[in-house]
C-alpha cells in the first residue's frame, strides 16, 4: 500500500494506468485539481511499482496475507481404510457373521471340525476378494496432484529493483511476473508490458488450438468474459512466443485453474451403474440368506432340534445362498473386459465404468481432438478469382442462399499457384522441427512416467534423462519425420503449420525460402519482417528474389490485406482491382465463413529496382516505450505497405476425424444422443457438427429460421427448430438468471432441460461451469452421461459425469486424472467399441448371475430336506464353498470372452431405472426353472448311491434324527436272528438274562442306552447302523449292491455313515455336470445355443478345469477326506451325465417357447412373460 494523506493506495490496482476505481474512493468534497494531482501520482507510483517491483517487507507480509501460489491439498483417505471398506461391504459383512457362527458352533461342539474349517475357508475368501478388488478397483492418482505439478516451475520476478529467479510456489499478489517463449504462466496476472507479438496458448483453458495475441487493454470481449480479456495471463497456460511482463492478481486456489482444480475435486462422481445394481443384489441375496436362516432357526426349535443343531442349518442356508465368489468373479470379467477394450485402444482406469459406459444414453463430447483430428489443414483455396479444392472428394460450397458454388481442384501447374505458393510460404517463418521436440509423444509419456517414480528427481537429473530419451527416439522420430509431413511437427502456431505442410506436399518450403531468402538490412542485419500483431492482424516478411529484386510477401486477416491491395493476381499477371473480383472475393470469404473455416489473406508487391535498388537499406524503426506506435497506426517503415497485389485466400479447418460420422450415425441407431460442447466460435462448431451428423441440417438453425421467416426473436425459431446452438455467454446470462431459484425449483435451469431436449445440440464458447451444468441437466433428464475432453476446463464435468472420458495423447493430465477411461489414440469411433463391450459385460453379468443362482437352490435343498424332513445331509458346507469358490469360479470368469448376440448395438440403452442386472423374471428363471431341474439331478444321484449302499430312498426321509443304541465292537449283524430283529448283540442278551429283563423292563433299560448317529463325526463311521437300530424291521434296510467284498475290507460302507460321504461326493458331482450344462444354457437367451458361435475356447477349458477339480476332491486320498467325499464307483456317474443331457434338452426346449410365445396382439406370451430375463 502506498499512502497520499489519508488515501491508501493498492499498488496492483493500475497495472494499465486505470485510475478509474481509485477516483471513485476518493472523497466527493476533494477539488477536481487535487483529484487530478492525486491521479497523477498514482500513476507515477504504478510506473515505479512496475520497475521495481515489491520490496522484501511487502513479500513477508503478502505471504502472510495470501499465502503460498499452491493449491490445498485435501487430507486423503488411507488405503488400510480403503481395504477395509472393501471387507465390510453387505456382502462381506454378511460373511463375517456366517464365520462367526461357524466358530460358536465349533466352540460349542469341538468334535465337529468341518465348521472350524468352514469359518477359516470364508475369512479367507472374504480378506482375498476384499484384496482384490482393493487393488483393481485403485485409482491411479488424486486429481490434485496434477494441478499442483503446475506449481512446480522457475519463474523470474521483479523484486526491490532486481529480477531473480524463484519458484513458483513463492510467488505473492503484487509480484511483477516476467515470461517469455516457452514458459508455462505461474499465477493470474495483468499484463502491463509487451515486447514483440506476445502469443499465450489458453488451450488448456478454453480448448481452442489458436494461440491468443496478448494486448495491454482487455479488449470489448474480456469485459464480459475474462478468459476474452487479451491483457489477462491465466496460471498453467503457455506462452507460445513473444515476451512480456504483469502484475500478479490472483494464486493458488484463487485463480481461474485453481477455482477449475475445485470443481474437478468437488464434482466427485457418485456411485457406477453396475455399483447401485450390484448392490442391490447384494441386500436383495443378504435379506433372502438372512430370512430364510433365521425362519429355519425358528422352525428347528419349534421342531425340538437343540441349539447346535439349528445353528447348523441357518449357517448351511447361510452359505447356500451366499455366491461368495461372485465380487471376485464380477471384478475380474470387468478386468477381463478392460483388457478387450485395451485392444480398441481404450484403457480402462475404473473398472466398474465398463458397464457404465455400455448404459450411456447421452455423451456431451469436445471437439477439437476428440470429433477432429486437431490439426489445422488447408481445405480451400481462392486465387486467380475462383474457389478450388485441395481434395477430389470435397463437396461444393454454398452460398448464403444455399447455392452450391461450382469448384474444381487446384493445380499446381496455374500460373498463378507459384506467387500463390510464395506469398504462402515467405510470408512467415515457421518451419518444421526436424529434430526430436521436447513435446514428442513418446518423449513426453516416458519422462512424465520417470517423473511419477522419481518425484524427487532434480531439473539436471530430468533434462539428462531427456537428452537420453531424444538418443533413443532419434531414429524413430527422423523416419516418421521423412514418411509423414501431416504428423510433423513444428516451430509455431497451428495455421502457420496448416499452410506450411500444405505446400510442403508441392515443393519443399526450405527449397523455397532458400530461393526467396529473408533480406537481411543494414550493419546490424535486421530482419526486415513485421511478425503478427493482434492490432495489426498481419505478417509482413521482404524476400530477395534469384534476380536480385524485392519481393514483399504480406499474410493475415483477408479483410484487412484487401484493403491494402490495388491489383489482384489473374494468371500469373497483376490486373486492377474491379467490382466483379470484389463480389467473387466477398462470395468466397462468406462461403468459408459459414463453412466455419480459418481464412488467412495472402498477398505481394514486387518492388521496382529503380527505387529499390539491391543496395537499398531497408529500415523498421523499432518500438518501446519512448517511441510507441499508436492503436491501428502502421509500423514506421522506409518502404510501401500499400498498393499490395492480392494473391488468394487459404481456408483451413480442423477436419473431422476418420470415422466420426460413421460412428455417430450409429451412436443414433444405438438410441445415444451426441451433444458437442466445446469452446471455439459457434459458427465452427455448428460446421463441424454438421459434417460430422451431430446437426442433421444446418438450414435448421434457429438463426436461418429467424432471418427466412422474419421472426420478432430468437426464441420464437428456437420453438421452431430442433436444433439449438447455444453460446456460453448466453447460457451464463440464463443461468445468472436462475441463479436466485431455490435448488428445489422445478423451473430453476428449466430453459437448459428444454435445449437439452432438442435433436440437435450443439454449445460452443463454454466454461468449465458452464460443462458442470450442461452434465448436471443431462442427468436430471435421467440421461446417463459420457464426457469427453482433453483440457483442464474440461476436468470438471469429466469428474461430474457417470463416466468421464480423456484423450490419452493430447489430453493433460489434469483430464486424465478425473476420467474413467482413457482414449488412447483420442479416436472418437473407439468409443463406440466401449459402449458395445460395456453392453456384453452387462448381458454377461446377468449370465453370471443367473448362473450362480442357480446353483443356489441345490445348495439350499439339502438343507431343507435336512430340517424339514430329516433326510440326511445330501451336502456338505465345504462342499458347497468348493462349488461357489472353486469349480464355478472359471466358467463365470471365462463366460466373459463369450461372443456378443448380435444386434448388441441397434438396440436402445438399458433404462438403468427398470432394466436391473437382477430382476424378479431372472430369480424366477434360475431358481424354479433351472435350479429345480438341477436339484431333482443331483437328488436323483444321491438316492441311487445311497440305494445302492443298502438304504431304501423312501426310508430316508425323517431318519436322520432317529435314535438307536451304539453296539458293541464285538457285535455283529445275523439276518437270520430273530429274538433281536436280525442283531446278535452278546453284551445286552447277557445283560437282560442276568438282570432278568423282559417286557417292559427291557424297553425301559432300551431307552436309557438310546443316542442318535453322528453323520458328520468319523466315531461311528464304521458302526453297521442294522446293529444301531434293533427296534427296525429287516425291511427298513435295501439289500447293498456292494457287499460282495467282506467285512473286514477297509473301505466296506454298506448300511453305513460312509455311505453318506460317498453319496454327498455323487451329489457334489451331480452339482457341477448340471452347472455345466447350466453354462452352456446361459450362452444364449433367446436363440438356441446349437445357432450360437462355439468359439469361446477359455470357457470349454474351464469345464475341464472344472470337472478336473471334482475328480481330485473326490478321488485323491486325503484331500477326499479333508472335504468330506469318497470315490465314486462307475455307474454312480450315469446319473449324472443322464441329468446333464435332460437339462440341456428342457433349456433348449423352453427357449424355442420362448421364441414363438406370443399372444395374437403381437405382446409377449406366457413364456416370454414368466421366463424372458
Amino acid at each position: 500500500m502506498k499512502t497520499f494523506g489519508d488515501i491508501e493506495i493498492e499498488n496492483d490496482r493500475f497495472p494499465d494506468g486505470n485510475t478509474t476505481e481509485f477516483e471513485e474512493q476518493l472523497p466527493k468534497d476533494f477539488s477536481p485539481d487535487l483529484i487530478q494531482y492525486v491521479n497523477e501520482k498514482a500513476m507515477e507510483m504504478e510506473r515505479n511499482y512496475m520497475s521495481n517491483g515489491l520490496s522484501e517487507e511487502e513479500v513477508e507480509l503478502r505471504k502472510k496475507t495470501y499465502g503460498p501460489n499452491c493449491l490445498p491439498e485435501k487430507k486423503k483417505t488411507p488405503g488400510i481404510v480403503l481395504f477395509l471398506e472393501e471387507i465390510t461391504s453387505t456382502f462381506s459383512i454378511l460373511l463375517w457373521i456366517a464365520a462367526a457362527l461357524s466358530f460358536l458352533a465349533y466352540g460349542l461342539d469341538q468334535t465337529e471340525k468341518s465348521n472350524l474349517y468352514l469359518a477359516v475357508v470364508v475369512i479367507v475368501i472374504i480378506l482375498l476378494s476384499g484384496l482384490f478388488s482393493y487393488i483393481q478397483n485403485a485409482k491411479s492418482g488424486e486429481i490434485m496432484d496434477s494441478f499442483k505439478s503446475f506449481s512446480n516451475v522457475q519463474v523470474t520476478v521483479t523484486r526491490n529493483g532486481q529480477k531473480q529467479n524463484i519458484s513458483a510456489k513463492e510467488i505473492v499478489k503484487g509480484d511483477v511476473v516476467h515470461i517469455k517463449t516457452g514458459e508455462k504462466i505461474p499465477a493470474d496476472f495483468r499484463v502491463f508490458s509487451i515486447e514483440g507479438d506476445l502469443q499465450l496458448d489458453n488451450s488448456p483453458l478454453t480448448g481452442e488450438s489458436i494461440a491468443c495475441s496478448a494486448a495491454l487493454e482487455c479488449g470489448d470481449k474480456g469485459k464480459d468474459n475474462a478468459l476474452e480479456a487479451k491483457n489477462l495471463a491465466f496460471f498453467s497456460t503457455n506462452c507460445k512466443e513473444g515476451r512480456g511482463a504483469g502484475i500478479v492478481i490472483r494464486i493458488g486456489a484463487d485463480t481461474f485453474m485453481g477455482k477449475i482444480a475445485n470443481l474437478a475435486s468437488d464434482a466427485g462422481n457418485s456411485e457406477t451403474t453396475l455399483q447401485r445394481e450390484i448392490n442391490r443384489f447384494i441386500k436383495l441375496v443378504a435379506c433372502i440368506a438372512v430370512g430364510l436362516g433365521l425362519f429355519f432357526f425358528i422352525l428347528g426349535v419349534i421342531m425340538g432340534y437343540n441349539i447346535i443343531t439349528n445353528f447348523i442349518f441357518a449357517l448351511g442356508i447361510v452359505v447356500a445362498n451366499c455366491p461368495e465368489g461372485l465380487l471376485s468373479t464380477v471384478t475380474v470379467s470387468l478386468a477381463i473386459t478392460a483388457k478387450k477394450m485395451l485392444q480398441h485402444k481404450i484403457m480402462v482406469k475404473n473398472l466398474q465404468s465398463v458397464e457404465t459406459l455400455g448404459a450411456v444414453t447421452c455423451i456431451c463430447s469436445d471437439k477439437t481432438g476428440t470429433l477432429t483430428k486437431n490439426k489445422m489443414t488447408v481445405v480451400h483455396v481462392f486465387y486467380d478469382g475462383e474457389i478450388k479444392k485441395t481434395d477430389e472428394s470435397q463437396k461444393n460450397l454454398k452460398n448464403e442462399l444455399n447455392e452450391e458454388i461450382p469448384m474444381q481442384m487446384f493445380n499446381i501447374e496455374d500460373s498463378s499457384f507459384h506467387i500463390f505458393r510464395f506469398s504462402g510460404v515467405c510470408g512467415s517463418i515457421g518451419q518444421f522441427i526436424t529434430s526430436i521436440p521436447d513435446d514428442y509423444l513418446p518423449l513426453v509419456q516416458e519422462r512424465n512416467n520417470y517423473q511419477k517414480k522419481h518425484p524427487e528427481a532434480t531439473p539436471q537429473e530430468l533434462n539428462e534423462m531427456t537428452a537420453k530419451l531424444k538418443d533413443k527416439y532419434k531414429d524413430q522420430y527422423a523416419e516418421e519425420y521423412k514418411n509423414n509431413i501431416d504428423d510433423r511437427y513444428t516451430n509455431t502456431d497451428a495455421s502457420e503449420s496448416g499452410i506450411i505442410k500444405f505446400f510442403e506436399k508441392t515443393e519443399p518450403i526450405d527449397e523455397i525460402r532458400s530461393k526467396y531468402p529473408l533480406h537481411e538490412s543494414g550493419p546490424e542485419k535486421q530482419q526486415i519482417a513485421i511478425p503478427f500483431n493482434s492490432d495489426l492482424k498481419w505478417a509482413c516478411f521482404l524476400r530477395k528474389t534469384p534476380e536480385g529484386q524485392y519481393w514483399l510477401a504480406m499474410k493475415g486477416a483477408p479483410e484487412r490485406i484487401m484493403k491494402r491491395c490495388t491489383h489482384y493476381l489473374l494468371n500469373g499477371k497483376d490486373v486492377p482491382i474491379n467490382e466483379e473480383f470484389q463480389e467473387k472475393f466477398k462470395q468466397a470469404n462468406q462461403a468459408f465463413a459459414l463453412k466455419g473455416e480459418r481464412v488467412i489473406g495472402l498477398s505481394y508487391k514486387r518492388l521496382s529496382p529503380e527505387e529499390f535498388p539491391s543496395n537499398y537499406e531497408f529500415k523498421i524503426e523499432k518500438e518501446d516505450k519512448d517511441n510507441p506506435r499508436k492503436k491501428g497506426e502502421d509500423p514506421k517503415v522506409n518502404f510501401p505497405l500499400t498498393d499490395l497485389t492480392f494473391v488468394g485466400l487459404i481456408a483451413m479447418e480442423d477436419p473431422p476425424r476418420d470415422g466420426v460420422r460413421e460412428a455417430i450415425t450409429k451412436c443414433h441407431i444405438a438410441g445415444i444422443k451426441v451433444i458437442m460442447v466445446t469452446g471455439d466460435q459457434s459458427l465452427t462448431a455448428a460446421s463441424i457438427a454438421h459434417q460430422i451428423g451431430i446437426i442433421e441440417d444446418l438450414d435448421d438453425a434457429p438463426e436461418l429460421i429467424q432471418k427466412r421467416e422474419k421472426l420478432a426473436t430468437l426464441e420464437e425459431a428456437e420453438a421452431k427448430s430442433n436444433t439449438i446452438i447455444i453460446e456460453g455467454g448466453r447460457l451464463q446470462a440464463y443461468l445468472d438468471r436462475d441463479s436466485t431459484l431455490s435448488d428445489d425449483n422445478p423451473n430453476k435451469n428449466s430453459f437448459l432441460r428444454n435445449w437439452l431436449m432438442k435433436r440437435d445440440v450443439v454449445f460452443a464458447r463454454t466454461s468449465p461451469e458452464n460443462k458442470l451444468c450442461i452434465v448436471n441437466a443431462c442427468q436430471s433428464l435421467s440421461h446417463v452421461v459420457a464426457v469427453t475432453g482433453d483440457g483442464v476446463n474440461d476436468s470438471p464435468a469429466i469428474k461430474k459425469a457417470d463416466i468421464g472420458i480423456a484423450m490419452g495423447k493430447v489430453g493433460t493430465d489434469v483430464a486424465k486424472d478425473a476420467a474413467d477411461i482413457l482414449l488412447l489414440d483420442d479416436n472418437f469411433p473407439n468409443i463406440l467399441k466401449g459402449v458395445k463391450q460395456g453392453r456384453v459385460i452387462f448381458e454377461t453379468l446377468k449370465k453370471i448371475i443367473g448362473y450362480n443362482l442357480t446353483s443356489n437352490v441345490p445348495e439350499l435343498i439339502p438343507f431343507l430336506c435336512l430340517d424339514l424332513f430329516q433326510i440326511p445331509l445330501p451336502i456338505n458346507t465345504i462342499l458347497i464353498l468348493c462349488i461357489d469358490v472353486g469349480t464355478d469360479i472359471m466358467p463365470n470368469i471365462f463366460q466373459s470372452y463369450e461372443t456378443a448376440e448380435h444386434g448388441m448395438l441397434k438396440k436402445k440403452p438399458r433404462n438403468v431405472k427398470v432394466d436391473k442386472l437382477c430382476t424378479g423374471r431372472l430369480f424366477v428363471y434360475a431358481y424354479f426353472f433351472n435350479g429345480i431341474i438341477e436339484c431333482m439331478g443331483c437328488l436323483l444321484a444321491y438316492f441311487v448311491v445311497m440305494s445302492d449302499y443298502g438304504f431304501r430312498p423312501v426310508n430316508l426321509f425323517f431318519f436322520a434324527f432317529d435314535e438307536g443304541i451304539r453296539p458293541a465292537e464285538q457285535d455283529y449283524y445275523n439276518y437270520y436272528d430273530t429274538e433281536f430283529n436280525g442283531n446278535t448283540r452278546a453284551f445286552i442278551q447277557d445283560n437282560y438274562k442276568l438282570m432278568g429283563l423282559y417286557g417292559e423292563a427291557k424297553e425301559i433299560y432300551f431307552e436309557s442306552h438310546v443316542e442318535k448317529v453322528d453323520w458328520n463325526g468319523d466315531v461311528m463311521a464304521s458302526v453297521d447302523l442294522r446293529l444301531f437300530y434293533p427296534h427296525l424291521p429287516k425291511s427298513f434296510f435295501g439289500k447293498c449292491k456292494h457287499e460282495s467284498r467282506g467285512q473286514d475290507f477297509d473301505d466296506y460302507v454298506c448300511y453305513r455313515v460312509e455311505a453318506l460321504r460317498h453319496a454327498q461326493g455323487a451329489y457334489f458331482l451331480a452339482v457341477v455336470c448340471m452347472q455345466i450344462a447350466n453354462a452352456f444354457n446361459w450362452r444364449t437367451k433367446l436363440s438356441s445355443v446349437f445357432n450360437h458361435k462355439m468359439d469361446n475356447h477359455k470357457l470349454h477349458l474351464a469345464f475341464l478345469f472344472e470337472y478336473g477339480l471334482v475328480m481330485l476332491i473326490i478321488f485323491c486320498p486325503g484331500l477326499n477326506t479333508a472335504f468330506g467325499a469318497r470315490p465314486l464307483r462307475a455307474e454312480h456317474f450315469f446319473p449324472c451325465l443322464g441329468m446333464f443331457i435332460v437339462f440341456f434338452f428342457v433349456a433348449e426346449t423352453l427357449k424355442f417357447l420362448m421364441r414363438h410365445s406370443h399372444k395374437p396382439d403381437g405382446t409377449p406370451g406366457f413364456f416370454n412373460e414368466y421366463f424372458n430375463y
